[in-house]
């Protein structure tokens, strides 16, 4: 007879959950980048965005080799909050660095990579590393996560590009994958303390993000 699942455990989970799907949308960031995404994207494995991560809503037809699908509840939307011409034209958003992302697909159609990453709280990567953890997010969601992503790309892929998402500036800050350093090695996993001079984006991004949530910081340090 199988134990039932502590209560508190339970409760965490729950947690977890209601701070990845509730309000979750879908962000994309295109890049020409040499990848091995076999190395370093393979389908749950958990890493750190180790960069602010800028992606946008606004995505068509991609241009580039690879796509970046990354689901989040917790993006924050700069060209809502900054006014900026170009970030709103682009419809930019950004993901704090110290951001935790599971490796759930990757997917290729007509010469195009898409690799789907779910930001996912720092206090659960211990669970999301384990392999039961995808039914489970799965399951909560009461969808197929991996099968709405995969339509987005055979949907994009027959439609005009957005003249916008290619320009050079775009795409250069978009360049580097996720979760990689400019060698191509993953980033370190531990969460980094915020240096001085970020501190003041770093609070804006997290306030924007609507990312003050205990759950997504370490236990000492709950409110950088």
């Amino acid at each position: 007879m199988e134990k039932e699942m502590p209560q508190e455990l339970i409760r965490f989970f729950e947690k977890s959950i209601n701070w990845i799907l509730p309000g979750c949308q879908l962000f994309y960031r295109d890049t020409d980048a040499d990848i091995d995404v076999q190395k370093s994207y393979q389908v749950g494995t958990v890493m750190r965005a180790g960069f602010f991560i800028d992606v946008t809503v606004k995505a068509q037809r991609p241009t580039t080799k690879f796509r970046f699908i990354i689901g989040s509840a917790h993006c924050a939307k700069l060209y809502e909050a900054v006014p900026d011409a170009d970030m709103v034209r682009w419809r930019l958003c950004t993901l704090h660095f110290n951001s935790y992302f599971k490796v759930m697909d990757v997917y290729e159609k007509e010469g195009v990579t898409q690799i789907f990453l779910l930001h996912i709280p720092y206090q659960a990567i211990p669970f999301f590393m384990s392999e039961h953890s995808f039914n489970f997010i799965q399951g909560a969601s009461q969808t197929n996560l991996v099968e709405i992503v995969r339509r987005s790309l055979d949907e994009k892929l027959q439609m005009d590009v957005f003249a916008d998402t290619t320009e050079a500036e775009l795409l250069e800050r978009m360049k580097q994958p996720v979760g990689l350093d400019s060698k191509g090695n993953p980033v370190p996993m531990d969460y980094m303390p915020i240096p001085e001079e970020y501190k003041d984006i770093s609070d804006a991004v997290r306030s924007l993000a609507n990312d003050l949530d205990p759950i997504n910081y370490p236990e000492e340090d709950c409110h950088e």
